[in-house]
């Protein structure tokens, strides 16, 4: 099993889909979190081609990806939303 929480915003999904400043990965496993990591390596890298709308932010050249258990990946969104303004 593997969690991935989103970190979106009303009215700025799309951007903040396509430019994240995080994203976390929770698994039971390595062999899991490394196959959720592998979905995401365009948008760690920032590899893939940027969409016209909405444009990539200056200075986003990577997004950092956390890998933890289960459990703490889930408890990291929890943690998000509680401190989140």
């Amino acid at each position: 099993m593997a969690s991935n929480p989103e970190f979106l915003r009303e009215g700025s999904a799309v951007a903040d889909s396509l430019y994240p400043d995080r994203i976390v990965v929770g698994a039971s496993d390595a062999e899991r979190c490394a196959r959720c990591a592998k979905l995401y390596e365009p948008l760690v890298t920032q590899s893939y081609r940027s969409a016209a709308r909405p444009p990539r932010p200056g200075g986003v050249t990577a997004a950092p990806l956390q890998r933890n258990s289960l459990t703490s990946g889930k408890m990291i969104k929890y943690a998000a939303n509680a401190f989140w303004r």
